[in-house]
């Protein structure tokens, strides 16, 4: 298998139920998982020969790079055979959360946390907190992937309510 197969699908229901996916070429796995991220939707892996069939028949996710387009929508018949064909890491079926509030909006403020924002979040080194940009959502939603703001270090995880949040100029 070559690194240009399309192996890597996200899919899942948008917030009115309809299916939607796309592929992804297999060593753009951090795009796939980001879009994800950002739609609320799985990420699924084609090992079998049907599911890499099925995934090359899909949309190419690298028409979709800023993430702020929503995926294509796909047949009913063609989601419910990815359902069984690819290994999904959350159910796909399930129907996704609304997107991101506004901080005003959120009854909880760290609901308003998407990919982009500017959180700030603890060092163990300095023991301080510091300026950080939410770079990954976990599916349970539950942990980031930060980045330090201005830093070239690795990116860390952290649970969403151990950061501080920071207001949008």
């Amino acid at each position: 298998m070559s690194t240009n197969d399309r192996t890597i699908i996200v899919m899942g229901l948008d917030k009115d139920g309809k299916p939607r996916a796309a592929s992804y070429l297999s060593d753009t796995v951090e795009t796939a998982e980001k879009d994800a991220a950002a739609w609320r939707l799985s990420v699924g892996k084609a090992e079998t020969d049907a599911a890499r069939a099925l995934a090359k028949d899909l949309p190419s996710g690298e028409l979709f790079p800023s993430a702020k387009m929503e995926l294509p929508t796909i047949k009913r018949e063609t989601f419910n055979v990815l359902l069984k064909a690819v290994k999904w890491e959350s159910d796909p079926a399930a129907k996704r959360k609304q997107s991101a509030k506004s901080p005003e909006e959120a009854s909880n403020p760290w609901d308003a946390i998407a990919i982009g924002s500017a959180v700030l979040a603890f060092d163990k080194e300095s023991g301080g907190y510091f300026p950080a940009n939410v770079e990954k959502i976990s599916a349970d939603q539950l942990t980031l992937t930060c980045s330090w703001n201005g830093f070239k270090l690795p990116h860390f995880t952290v649970r969403k309510l151990a950061v501080g949040l920071l207001r949008a100029k």
